[in-house]
C-alpha cells in the first residue's frame, strides 16, 4: 500500500481552510494543520516536511502567497505547490 502524500494548506480564511481540508482528505491526502500566515507556513513546512502545499496567493500579512510558494520551492527538499485565490479557482500547479 502506498503512503498518503502529506499536504499543507496555507490559507487565512477559516471556511476555505475547512473546505480544502475536507476535499483533500476525501481525495486521500494526509492534511496537516493549516498555516494562516507566511511565517506560520514556513515554520510548519520545516517541522512537518509536507510533500505538497496549497497556497493562497492573497494571504494577509507581510509575506505574500507567491513569496511563500517561492521559498517552499527553493528549499533543499523542495515542496511541490499550487497557487489559488478565492472564487477564482486554481491558478498554477508546479
Amino acid at each position: 500500500m502506498l503512503a498518503k502524500a502529506r499536504i499543507m494548506v496555507v490559507e487565512d480564511e477559516a471556511l476555505i481552510v475547512l473546505d480544502l481540508q475536507n476535499m483533500l482528505k476525501n481525495l486521500g491526502y494526509d492534511v496537516s494543520d493549516p498555516a494562516r500566515s507566511g511565517a506560520e507556513a514556513l515554520a510548519l513546512a520545516t517541522a512537518e516536511r509536507p510533500e505538497l502545499a496549497s497556497v493562497d496567493t492573497r494571504i494577509k500579512g507581510p509575506i505574500a502567497g507567491v513569496e511563500i510558494a517561492r521559498e517552499l520551492g527553493e528549499r533543499r527538499r523542495p515542496i511541490r505547490r499550487n497557487f489559488f485565490w478565492g472564487r477564482m479557482g486554481f491558478y498554477k500547479n508546479r
